[in-house]
Parts: C-alpha cells; sequence; structure tokens
C-alpha cells in the first residue's frame, strides 16, 4: 500500500511539475543553508577535540592578573611533585605574520606563518605522528628544530631534511632533527616550524618585573586519569615556590574550552564568537521556520486543489485511514526529495563557506555524523508540521456536500 501511495504522490508532483519544482527547491536551498550552518556550528564547537588527550588537557593561567603568559620556569615545578600530573609541557605560539625560513645551504626559503616553542614533551601531550626522526625523540640536542612535511618539502624537496641546518626569519638558527605530520586543521593553533625552548635562545618571549626577568609562555598540563584540576591548582598556589615565579593565583583551563571561552586572557591561540554562532543558529532556526510554513501553503493548495479526487476517493470506499497514509506519504517523500537536493547543494556549496563565515571549515564524515542527528529531528519535525495541515483539510470535508455539489 505504501508504495501506491509512493507513486500516487510522485504522479502528483510530476503533475504540477513547475510548481513543485519551485516549493521544493526553494525548500532545499533553506535547508541547504540550515546544513551549512550546522555544519558551521559543529565545527566551531569541535576546536581542538581532535587531540587523542584533549579531555585530560589544561592550560594554566593568573586569574588575578588575568593571563595565561606564564614564567618558563613553572615548567619543571610542575613536572616535578605532583601525583595528578601525567606531563606538561611550554608552548609558546606566534602566528599572524609571515616569517621567512631558509635552507642555510641551498639558500632556498619558503614563508611560514607558524611557529612553534616548546619541549619533547609537547610531542607525547599532543599526539603529534611523526614521520622521521633522527634519534628516539623529536628534539636531539638544544638547537634542534622539527620541521612539518610540508615545510620540508617546499626547503629540501626530495633530498633528506635530517641534519640539514636552517634559518627562522634571521632570528633563530638550528638543525633539523624531526618531521611530523601536519597537527589537526581544527585546532586553536596550528605549527610549521617547531624549536626546542630547552634553548634559552629559542624562546621568543622576555620580559621584566621588579628587575626579574623571564621567559613568558603558555604552559600545558595532561592529567591523569580521574585527577580534579581544581585540587591540582590549589596545591599549585599553596606551593611557596609558585609565589617566586610572579604567579599571584592558578586556575586551569580546558583545552577545549579555549577557543570559545568567555576568559579575556591575551593569547595567539585562535578565538571564536559565541555570541557571533548563537545568531547564526538563529538565522538557521528562522530559515527552517520560514520554508516550513511556504511548504505548509503548498501542502494546503495542493489538498485543496485535489478535493475532488478526494471525493472520488472517499465515494469509491477509500477511508480515513487511507487518505491519512496517502498524505504522509505525500508530504514526506516530498520532504525527503528536498533533503537529498539541500545535501548535494550544500557539498557543491562547503568549499565557498568560508566567505560567509569568515574562516574555512575542517569538515569530515565525522562532522556530518555528528549533526545527523539534529537534522534528521529537524526533518521529522518539519514532516509532522506538513502533514497536519492537509490533515486539517481534510477533516473538514464532508462526502455528502461533495455528492451534494457543494462548495
Amino acid at each position: 500500500m505504501i508504495l501506491y501511495y509512493l507513486k500516487l504522490a510522485i504522479r502528483n508532483l510530476l503533475k504540477n511539475k513547475w510548481y513543485s519544482f519551485l516549493v521544493l527547491g526553494g525548500f532545499s536551498i533553506g535547508f541547504a543553508a540550515c546544513i551549512l550552518i550546522g555544519l558551521f556550528y559543529q565545527n566551531e564547537v569541535s576546536v581542538n577535540k581532535n587531540f587523542a588527550n584533549h579531555l585530560n588537557i589544561y592550560r594554566l593561567y593568573d586569574v588575578k592578573q588575568n593571563r595565561c603568559n606564564l614564567n618558563w620556569d613553572l615548567f619543571p615545578v610542575i613536572t616535578t611533585g605532583y601525583a595528578a600530573v601525567e606531563d606538561a609541557c611550554p608552548l609558546e605560539y606566534e602566528n599572524g605574520m609571515k616569517i621567512t625560513v631558509k635552507n642555510e645551504q641551498t639558500h632556498a626559503y619558503t614563508e611560514i606563518q607558524h611557529l612553534l616553542t616548546t619541549t619533547n614533551n609537547f610531542f607525547s601531550i599532543f599526539s603529534v605522528n611523526m614521520v622521521e626522526m633522527s634519534a628516539d625523540k623529536p628534539f636531539d640536542g638544544k638547537e634542534s628544530v622539527v620541521l612539518s612535511k610540508a615545510t620540508a618539502e617546499k626547503l629540501f624537496g626530495k633530498q633528506n631534511p635530517l641534519g640539514q641546518r636552517i634559518n627562522v626569519h634571521n632570528f633563530f638558527s638550528g638543525a633539523v632533527t624531526g618531521i611530523f605530520d601536519e597537527l589537526p586543521p581544527n585546532s586553536s593553533f596550528r605549527a610549521d616550524v617547531i624549536l626546542n625552548s630547552e634553548n634559552k635562545e629559542f624562546r621568543m618571549s622576555n620580559t621584566c618585573n621588579n628587575g626579574k626577568c623571564y621567559n613568558p609562555t603558555n604552559l600545558f598540563v595532561m592529567l591523569k586519569s580521574g585527577a580534579d584540576p581544581n585540587n591540582l591548582a590549589n596545591d599549585l598556589n599553596n606551593s611557596a615556590t609558585i609565589k617566586s615565579l610572579d604567579v599571584d593565583s592558578l586556575a586551569m583551563q580546558k583545552l577545549d574550552d579555549i577557543y570559545l571561552s568567555e576568559l579575556t586572557v591575551k593569547s595567539r591561540h585562535a578565538k571564536g564568537n559565541p555570541a557571533l554562532l548563537k545568531i547564526f543558529i538563529a538565522i538557521a532556526a528562522l530559515i527552517l521556520l520560514l520554508s516550513s510554513i511556504n511548504y505548509v501553503s503548498y501542502s494546503i493548495s495542493m489538498q485543496y486543489a485535489k478535493l475532488k479526487e478526494t471525493g472520488i476517493n472517499k465515494t469509491n470506499g477509500a477511508g480515513w485511514k487511507d487518505l491519512i497514509g496517502y498524505t504522509f506519504t505525500e508530504v514526506t517523500s516530498g520532504i525527503i526529495i528536498s533533503l537529498v537536493f539541500s545535501v548535494f547543494i550544500a557539498l557543491l556549496a562547503l568549499p565557498y563557506a568560508g566567505s560567509l563565515f569568515g574562516k574555512v571549515l575542517h569538515v569530515n564524515w565525522h562532522g556530518w555524523l555528528a549533526v545527523a542527528p539534529f537534522f534528521l529531528t529537524a526533518v521529522v519535525v518539519v514532516i509532522l508540521i506538513n502533514s497536519l495541515a492537509p490533515l486539517y483539510v481534510l477533516s473538514k470535508f464532508r462526502i455528502t456536500e461533495f455528492l451534494s455539489g457543494f462548495r
């Protein structure tokens, strides 16, 4: 019976092909816009979640001084004497400017935008996949430099980069001791070149306070499973050593929260806009509402156009169950056709979505699967809403009035 209803529904769509095309096409475009906004939302809330240990990684920040750039010398303190700490690393990040990197032997050069300075701990905490290493660790010596695979290819082509010396913006010079795969693109920080900050000459910042100078840097901590970050923060704040490192009151910020955090600490990490995200969600809801209203009008007009056909079906013995089944099938088939077209439209528009949202969307199948339940729920709600209107028209239909010629 459902197959029969489906054939009737398709026949009626083809009977009014231009009207159906305009309405279903409009709904498809509206729903495609909602899909793109949904993917953008998912992209924003999943920043930094592609790191394997993201649930256990925290950034330290000073609550009273409202800053996350802390004394580099706090790093060895954290990694000794605190049972909750699995590992930790300093991470100083430079971006937003073009940095020239040169092969000192061939003088070939390239420009990069993402420079990190950290320690060997970083590579295990953030599960960095190393393609090549000259030793058992990425940094083999204080003058070690590690390159992304793409940067290494630009500087050395098919030559082996390990052991070769490079110059970074005429400030740093070191030997390449490792090549790594690109960091997850949907992250608050990236890396083209990574310097070993165990070498004081490779630390990019310096500040002085009351005659005491130090190297400010972000400090990331990976906690052991089940450890309470608040307890660790309290233990650190009760330490006499902390007070001597120009720190007032430490707190822990989850890696997952950095991008959309409401904290106002200054940081080089990419920052999202939670308010803008809410605006986009409201726009998506409005588009879906207007598209549904348009489709409801279409469904009602189609139902009035078929009153004669409905009367004939009732005269021939069709019951309410049959009419309801057909109406539901007709609405569902139209919505599903629109949904299929909307997915194709969204896929075609995805490469250009960066112009709308101001950033490139890094969408994979996990992103599609993450938003799928919400869109399927929306489709079910739209089908129910658009089925109620035709059913209301049917509830007002009287077979006696139809047979008597009442209009």
